[in-house]
């Protein structure tokens, strides 16, 4: 499963981590990212389990409401947890894409209506807002 979802053994995963800890280069800092970035991928089997609709077992509008809610989701949850959607995130921003998400987990129609409007009102928010979230200072980068 693990090669499956990232290309590649755990052992070559350890052998990323060495190079990183040999380019003076925080491994907790690697080792983050690489859970921000692969949260996802994580979450969907769940998603299978939780919901036969996505398995397309159900009439053509269950089926069609799942798909759509699980992309939604999906693409909130990396946003959220990454930090970058269509402009860097901010700290509001990501709790809504989060907790978004949180409430389309939970099947039902109503949930995913709230979920949806939490993603929708972060996803305003992070259209409208202009500029960086984070100013630089003195040369360093935000992470």
């Amino acid at each position: 499963m693990i090669k499956d979802i990232t290309g590649s053994r755990p052992n070559q995963g350890n052998a990323q981590l060495g190079h990183q800890i040999g380019a003076q280069d925080n491994p907790m800092k690697f080792a983050f990212t690489a859970c921000k970035i692969g949260i996802a991928a994580y979450v969907i089997p769940f998603l299978f389990a939780q919901s036969p609709a996505l398995l397309g077992q159900g009439s053509w509008y269950n089926v069609l409401w799942a798909v759509l809610t699980a992309v939604i989701g999906t693409a909130a949850l990396a946003g959220g947890s990454i930090g970058y959607f269509i402009n860097r995130t901010a700290i509001h921003e990501r709790v809504l894409f989060v907790a978004g998400t949180l409430t389309m987990l939970y099947v039902g129609f109503y949930t995913d209506l709230v979920g949806m409007m939490l993603i929708g009102l972060a996803l305003v928010s992070n259209i409208k807002r202009k500029g960086p979230v984070v100013e630089e200072v003195s040369g360093t980068r935000g992470m």
